[in-house]
């Protein structure tokens, strides 16, 4: 990957947010949900990360050119090599979703605070969306009950006991 004036010119001067932090990593773009949802995240990575000494955008040179923007590929091992040193390692390798069973994989490397509220926000994901597809079954079944005030527990418990009473045959 050949680096071009603008990609200095994105590092030295961010146009948005994911931008700004992408010496973390495989930030997702600003303006998707999922950077919304990831931002708390992103934000405390950069607490950890960044040094109190050291501006932002020099952490963004060092990475492009150190790595060219790459997870894998390293192209001056020194630069890398202090980029790594400098975020104390802090680094946000990859996130994947599937839609369909509202799953939220996050791949960071950090300290034990980084790792647990990336699984908070993996598991807040999930019930999120789960919490969404129960709410329209709900409505489906019963299009007067308002959902807006169960809790995720009373979303499982009214769908349980209605499962039940359609199970039950009459003799």
């Amino acid at each position: 990957m050949k680096i071009t004036f603008y990609d200095i010119w994105r590092a030295l001067f961010p146009a948005n947010r994911s931008e700004k932090y992408n010496y973390l990593g495989a930030i997702p773009s600003d303006g998707y949900d999922l950077f919304d949802v990831l931002f708390p995240l992103i934000l405390l990575m950069d607490y950890y990360a960044k040094p109190k000494w050291c501006p932002r955008w020099v952490l963004r040179l060092l990475r492009l050119l150190g790595s060219g923007r790459s997870v894998v590929y390293i192209r001056n091992y020194t630069l890398h090599d202090l980029h790594r040193k400098w975020t104390k390692g802090i680094f946000f390798y990859d996130y994947k979703t599937k839609w369909s069973s509202y799953d939220l994989r996050v791949f960071v490397s950090g300290n034990d605070a980084i790792h647990r509220l990336s699984d908070v926000i993996c598991d807040e994901y999930y019930l999120r969306g789960h919490s969404s597809e129960m709410s329209a079954r709900i409505i489906e079944i019963n299009p007067n009950e308002d959902v807006r005030l169960m809790s995720y527990c009373d979303k499982v418990n009214y769908l349980v006991k209605h499962d039940e009473q359609q199970n039950i045959e009459p003799e």
